[in-house]
């Protein structure tokens, strides 16, 4: 009899293990809900002036689902379908200058964790994902702002899906930032490379 309940216990301690992290899977609501809510945990570092005259301003964090795998409920927030992971960031860059300028994103880098790559920017092929010489320059006008959505290139073809791209998990009990290092061309063609990086993005009250 003691051998028996001893058996019981140990299926159960095992049952427990296996079993670990099912309680944290979301339902689809939820999951879209904190979605929603994902963004810059410090706005006043929203705004990056350089000393070239350029101004950045990271205007929001671009949150999607990585999809096709199963994910640590414990450790990232999860539905049945997925996980939320941090994909890239939409920026506005204003020239103050009295020059032309041109960012050269096929010579510049996005990285985050261990990460590192070519810029993916709105508009390009996702074929063309993480190609440098694929990857165009933007010039930008004197007193000109323009618009752009950077993406990591985390970008593969699934056979019978099609393309899907991926983005830095974002952890239940942490942030993801991105680094930025960008080569700036001047009207007389020479240029600089310029490090920033966005604030923390993360949720900013985390759900209980």
């Amino acid at each position: 009899m003691r051998k028996i309940c001893l058996i019981i216990l140990m299926l159960l301690a095992f049952s427990s293990v296996g079993f670990a992290g099912r309680g944290n899977i979301l339902s689809d609501k939820d999951f879209t809900d904190i979605e929603s809510k994902v963004n810059f945990l410090i706005l006043d570092a929203k705004v990056v002036p350089l000393d070239n005259g350029i101004t950045i301003t990271f205007e929001s964090p671009i949150a999607l689902s990585n999809i096709g795998r199963t994910y640590d409920s414990e450790l990232y927030y999860t539905a049945s379908y997925g996980a939320i992971a941090i994909h890239g960031v939409a920026m506005s860059i204003k020239n103050n200058s009295e020059q032309i300028k041109v960012i050269k994103w096929g010579e510049s880098s996005i990285s985050t964790g261990n990460y590192s790559g070519t810029p993916f920017l709105d508009g390009m092929k996702y074929k063309d994902a993480g190609n440098p010489s694929s990857t165009p320059d933007t010039l930008i006008t004197p007193g000109q702002t323009i618009t752009k959505t950077v993406y990591l290139p985390l970008v593969k073809f699934i056979p019978g899906a099609g393309w899907d791209n991926s983005g830095e998990l974002l952890p239940r009990n942490g942030s993801v930032t991105f680094t930025f290092a960008l080569k700036i061309q001047n009207a007389d063609s020479t240029s600089q490379y310029v490090s920033l990086r966005t604030p923390p993005i993360g949720i900013p009250q985390p759900p209980q």
